[in-house]
Formats: structure tokens, sequence, C-alpha cells
């Protein structure tokens, strides 16, 4: 049970993180939404190849993203269902005519199934935390298409479960991400 209260825990950790970095020191809160968009973005990280699509708000100089992630490669764990969600906030430091650099916070949740050679009926599921600080640059193709990258550092939290011994195993260590982006704006 706790296995499950932890990834939603750090979820809420990372979600009141990102406001108060993107409300501090602004005099006033707009009631104006901003720019709306979808990204889509690949990263290499310890989750191994990512993909994923999200739904972006621009206020100003902040960015948020929110949306869903794919695992394209199992490359440290055999798993089936690598799904999960990638939440971002990005706050512009330089901003020239079509360049734009940042740093940014990245959060990514990636639940999968247990691997279950005796197909035992189990509901537990494993789950991979990662919270990435990164910097990154980004160029401005049209007045509504974005591409970008960033690079960044930061920790994992990995909870399996083994069905061996019954037991869930939690590690924690250090992780780099590479990501890749292009954002396309609505308004």
């Amino acid at each position: 049970m706790l296995g499950m209260r932890l990834p939603i825990k750090y979820l809420i950790c990372v979600v009141a993180i990102f406001l108060s970095i993107s409300l501090n020191g602004q005099e006033k809160v707009e009631s104006k939404i901003g720019k709306i968009g979808v990204e889509l973005g690949f990263a290499l990280s310890y989750s191994g190849l990512n993909t994923n699509v999200a739904f972006l708000l621009k206020n100003k100089k902040n960015e948020y993203y929110l949306g869903l992630k794919l695992v394209l490669s199992d490359s440290y764990l055999l798993q089936k269902g690598p799904f999960g969600i990638q939440l971002g906030y990005r706050r512009t430091t330089v901003a020239a005519k079509k360049w734009s650099s940042s740093l940014g916070l990245d959060y990514q949740l990636t639940q999968t199934a247990l691997y279950n050679p005796l197909a035992i009926d189990i509901k537990k599921k494993n789950w991979l935390n990662e919270l990435h600080l990164s910097y990154g640059l980004a160029y401005q193709l049209s007045k509504k298409v974005w591409i970008g990258s960033s690079f960044g550092f930061g920790l994992y939290i990995e909870s399996n479960y083994d069905l061996r011994n019954a037991i869930r195993n939690r590690y924690i260590g250090t992780s780099n991400m590479l990501r890749i982006y292009a954002n396309y704006e609505f308004r």
C-alpha cells in the first residue's frame, strides 16, 4: 500500500514546487491564461528512451507541460505496459529574437506491470519517479512552432515488488536526462 501512496506524495510536492517557483516575484497573477499548445518530446534518462505528448501552457516567461509518457526501451527491467506521466516547468532566462534559454524542472512517473512468469493474479505495480533540474535552449521556427533541447541532472526513486519474496524494494540514485522537443501553439 505504501508503494501506491509514494508517487502521489511526490507528485503533490512537485506541483507545489512548480507553483511556488512560477508565482515567486510576480506582483500580480493575471487572469489571462496565456498561450496554449501541444508538445511532442523525446527523452533519454534512467528509465531509457521515452516519448511524450503533452498539453502546454505558456504565460509570459513561464511554461508548464503535462502529458502522457511512453517508455520505448526496456533497458533496466523486463516489463510490459511502461506508461506514465510527464510534468514539467520551464522559466525563460534569456530571450533573443528567435532564441531563448530556460531553466526547468522535469518530473516523470512510470508505472509498469510486474515481471510475472508464473501468471500469478496480483494487483501490485512497479513505480519509477524521476526528477531533474535542467537547462535548455529553444529556437522559434515560425510564429507558432518552437523546437528545443534540454539536459539535466537529478534523482530517481524506483519501487519494485519482488514477487518471489513478497517484498517491495526501493532504490534511490542519481540520474541524467537529455531531451528534445517540438511545440505548437494554438493561440
